[in-house]
């Protein structure tokens, strides 16, 4: 191969990567592009998984409990909801998780929805009583991850107050 032949194919080789990258991470350009993904400040995943009777029962009826009550606090901007598949111990669904703490939250109901959003999402405090591992039925159990979960959540609610 020819000094030529490689100074072409590794400049076909670069011009593919450029363009395989999101519009958004190419050089050059437009700058509305850039604006348009949003930074989140909390991620709630909420399973309906179809395999589990609890979680394609209850997770839709969660869902959109999330949906409603997020747009009627004009927290769309701050607070992404996001349906999911299968997470794991879909018996004590639907499950709830809150990213960034990572917490999980079981048996959730479109009841227990806005007590989330005011105590967990508003004020940085977990909700225990839904709080996954807690309950001698939950497959977690007696978790260890639990309570140093439940104290780092708090801790960060309080440095951030």
């Amino acid at each position: 191969m020819g000094k030529k032949e490689k100074q072409g194919k590794k400049a076909r080789k670069e011009q593919a990567a450029a363009t395989s990258q999101p519009a958004m991470l190419v050089e050059g350009t437009d700058k509305k592009l850039k604006n348009t993904v949003r930074k989140y400040v909390q991620h709630i995943l909420v399973c309906t998984d179809s395999k589990s009777k609890e979680c394609k029962k209850g997770g839709p009826e969660v869902l959109k409990a999330f949906e409603k009550a997020l747009k009627a606090r004009k927290l769309g901007r701050q607070v992404m909801v996001t349906e999911v598949g299968h997470v794991g111990g879909c018996g004590l669904g639907p499950n709830v998780i809150v990213y960034p703490e990572g917490v999980w939250y079981g048996r959730v109901t479109p009841a227990d929805v806005d007590e989330i959003i005011n105590e967990h999402i508003l004020e940085g405090r977990v909700v225990t009583r839904l709080l996954r591992g807690q309950r001698q039925d939950d497959p977690c159990g007696g978790c260890i991850l639990a309570k140093p979960l439940v104290v780092a959540v708090q801790h960060t609610a309080e440095a951030l107050n």
